[in-house]
């Protein structure tokens, strides 16, 4: 038995507990101490200097681009989407929390925005060391794209393509040999609409068991009406006006007259655009193919299949000179008699796409890889050396690497906005205006806001929510570095309340900050989408985009107690008045309540028609002509004045950045204003950088979840103080700031492009070599 201490006497100590923690916490504080010794304090110095200049070498390796790169896009590896996704937690997002061209995001997120693909194309263009470009289609099911975008916006991807073909063999023109061209490969075409985007190449490969499922646009719809008699269930349908068919599925057994008559317009135009597109590409060969094609038709034709082949062995092999433009109005109805015959095949082999000139040859994914893998013996300084023949680059690696330039200094093509080289022999100018004290802009770039309106609209603080668009529109205007906004809708419509309250936001902030507001259509723009885009100053869309639909409808669910007798169920109601009856589903509306609830359509029906009369300048009766819930395609609504200009996110982009180098003009004393004038004329800037509204959430605050601003505000300055140190550091190491270096692009001899700075009635101008 243990004796007490004596008196007076300490007690020994306990044995220390294990503390993890407070271990981690003592190592921590070691490490200043274990480097504090200079040989130790040089070891580390060294390894973390090499440790970051091998970073960098390998990331600039990684990221340079050579001569004669060809361009690689698998489909099924590279993710376009309409709009950014949010920010995840990863180092990536965290370097790259908005639009900042961060490299290393382009890298570790394989998705890249339609904006950001169109733009990259572009660059593209004028980029010399570019001479290729590879699609593969193969393993990208019913096609990869198609899973996330429309046909507009395919549409989108098809101009951006035939753009750089049409630049690339003007720019190899004197050298064709060094022009690789372009080449789409699959193993079989899953949709048309692969194929319509194949079409844009040069060449096209498939494999000899593949198939081309060209059956051209349709649409059915299944009725439900005699169900619901059956079951006695009656929803109560309201409409605005006869050609508003969102409901009609409830309430007939087939198409009415009207919507009929609309839908036909519709699908038509659609086929007709989608019949263009293939011809405008391949009609050199489906023109001289009447007699092939007349063959297949009669079940005559006879070939082995499943063998390599190429189209210069088919029987028709018949090319025409010149392009789909240059070709007489006798040629294309020609050719558009083709490609309908072709359609009501329902789909063909790959031996008879040789035959008619759809595809250029038939031969298996091995092609790919040895196209890739072809080395050749170049003599170097110490013996031979062999390289890839071929040398590759995937879009989104190559949308790093101009990034990559642009943050080095060391861009020597095509500017980031994409556009060409000016060929005008009037001189064009950047423009450059503030007031005392306030931030210059720079002359040659503008900022332009991108606010993205996608799926149904509703009210609240969802993604898509009144609330939260709302708040981005007014961030948008209020921003002192964005001169222009683009709001990009892809929408069907929704709620009418929030439709309107967002068109307030648009209307509102373009006026009290005189900044121009330009809306761009995605695959659809109808309806409240529509009614939000009236409000802009400009309305862009795709030839293909789903557009219209003025007009207003209501559903009423009514379960009626026949329906509830075959369940055995019995229903008892208490009301206080006659609104809370009628609003109820086991009660029919009628009387007094039906007769408001028509007055409250006709009201929202009216007032959508004032904001489109307001919006286009036109009297309530021409609206009406047009309205009535019609839909169109974006080439209809081009035609009949509902939108200002067939084109994409990056035509509407480059339009809202010219309009803010007028804007710029226009602040100028009117005797500075004149000798600008002179001088030459505003036009694009050479740079246009995209802000994203809203931001997508940092790492942090995503964490987090600090929705309410007002209750966590010390929290949201916390998290980004910590975050723009953290973003700080890590764009030094893995970029190297220190050795970026300014640069100045060269233009071509035909035109000068003046760089312009104005301020408080000073005016200096230079002359940009």
């Amino acid at each position: 038995m243990a004796t007490p201490p004596a008196e007076g006497t300490v007690p020994p100590n306990p044995p220390p507990s294990f503390n993890f923690g407070q271990r981690i916490r003592e190592g921590i504080a070691s490490i200043p101490r274990s480097i504090a010794s200079k040989p130790l304090r040089a070891l580390f110095l060294g390894v973390f200097v090499y440790v970051n200049v091998q970073s960098y070498r390998r990331q600039k390796e990684f990221l340079t681009v050579s001569d004669s790169t060809v361009l690689r896009w698998r489909l099924d590896k590279t993710s376009i989407t309409e709009a950014p996704p949010e920010a995840g937690f990863s180092l990536a997002s965290l370097l790259s929390p908005g639009s900042s061209g961060n490299p290393l995001a382009s890298l570790t997120q394989r998705g890249l925005t339609l904006y950001d693909f169109v733009k990259t194309l572009k660059e593209a263009e004028n980029d010399e060391r570019i001479t290729g470009l590879v699609l593969d289609l193969a393993g990208s099911g019913p096609m990869a794209v198609q899973e996330r975008l429309g046909f507009a916006q395919v549409q989108e991807i098809k101009r951006a393509l035939e753009s750089f073909r049409a630049i690339k063999e003007q720019q190899f023109k004197d050298t064709p040999d060094k022009w690789q061209k372009m080449i789409a490969f699959t193993d079989s075409f899953d949709s048309q609409v692969a194929y319509y985007l194949a079409s844009s190449f040069d060449s096209i490969f498939l494999e000899p068991v593949g198939i081309l499922p060209l059956v051209g646009v349709s649409t059915v719809q299944p009725f439900f009406k005699n169900l619901l008699d059956r079951l006695d269930l009656h929803p109560r349908v309201f409409t605005k006006e006869q050609y508003k068919g969102v409901y009609s599925f409830l309430q007939g057994t087939g198409f009415s007259d009207p919507i009929r008559e609309n839908t036909t317009s519709f699908v038509t135009s659609l086929n007709d655009q989608l019949m263009e597109g293939i011809a405008r590409g391949r009609w050199r060969w489906l023109r001289n193919s009447d007699e092939t094609l007349t063959r297949i038709e009669r079940g005559e034709f006879v070939g082995e299949t499943g063998e390599p082949e190429e189209r210069a062995n088919s029987s028709s092999g018949v090319e025409a000179s010149g392009s789909f433009d240059e070709a007489s109005e006798l040629e294309r109805k020609s050719t558009a008699k083709v490609m309908q015959r072709i359609l009501d095949l329902g789909g063909i082999s790959a031996r008879e796409a040789l035959s008619l000139g759809l595809v250029d040859t038939l031969y298996y994914r091995r092609f790919m890889v040895e196209y890739f893998l072809k080395e050749k013996t170049t003599q170097g300084m110490f013996g031979q050396i062999k390289e890839k023949e071929n040398k590759s680059m995937s879009i989104p690696r190559y949308k790093a690497a101009r990034a990559f330039e642009k943050r080095s200094g060391v861009a020597r093509y095509a500017t980031t906005a994409g556009y060409p080289l000016p060929t005008e022999t009037t001189p064009s100018i950047n423009l450059s205006v503030w007031k005392q004290g306030e931030k210059p802009k720079p002359a040659n770039k503008v900022t332009v806001g991108m606010v993205y309106i996608t799926g149904v609209i509703r009210k609240g603080d969802g993604h898509d929510g009144s609330s939260n668009l709302v708040r981005a529109l007014v961030d948008a205007g209020r921003d002192d570095d964005v001169e222009a906004v683009v709001v990009r809708i892809d929408s069907g419509g929704g709620d009418a309340g929030a439709s309107d309250t967002i068109w307030e936001a648009v209307k509102a902030t373009a006026e009290t900050t005189g900044k121009p507001f330009v809306a761009s259509f995605g695959n659809a723009c109808a309806s409240g989408g529509y009614y939000i885009a009236s409000a802009c100053s400009r309305i862009f869309a795709n030839p293909g985009s789903v557009t219209g639909s003025i007009g207003v409808a209501a559903m009423k669910p009514y379960v009626s107690e026949a329906f509830l007798d075959r369940l055995g169920i019995t229903i008892d109601s208490i009301f206080t008045s006659e609104g809370a009856k009628n609003g109820s589903i086991f009660h029919d509306i009628e009387g007094k309540s039906l007769d408001r609830m028509l007055r409250r359509m006709e009201e929202s029906y009216t007032v959508f028609k004032k904001r489109v009369a307001e919006g286009r300048g036109w009297s309530l009766e021409k609206v009406g002509s047009l309205a009535g819930g019609r839909v169109y395609t974006g080439l209809q609504a081009y035609k009949l004045g509902l939108v200002d200009e067939l084109g994409g996110t990056h035509e509407a982009v480059r339009y809202a950045a010219t309009r803010a180098m007028e804007a710029r003009m226009n602040l100028l004393p009117e005797d500075v204003k004149s000798a600008v004038e002179k001088v030459g004329k505003v036009g694009p800037p050479e740079e246009v950088d995209l802000k994203i509204f809203p931001a997508p959430k940092s790492v942090f605050a995503k964490a987090g979840n600090f929705e309410d601003i007002d209750n966590s505000r010390w929290l949201r300055i916390a998290t980004d103080v910590v975050g723009s140190a953290f973003l700080q550091v890590a764009r030094t190491l893995w970029y190297n700031r220190g050795l970026h270096l300014e640069w100045e692009r060269s233009m071509t001899d035909s035109a000068s492009r003046y760089n312009i700075r104005y301020e408080d009635a000073t005016l200096t101008s230079g002359v940009r070599i």
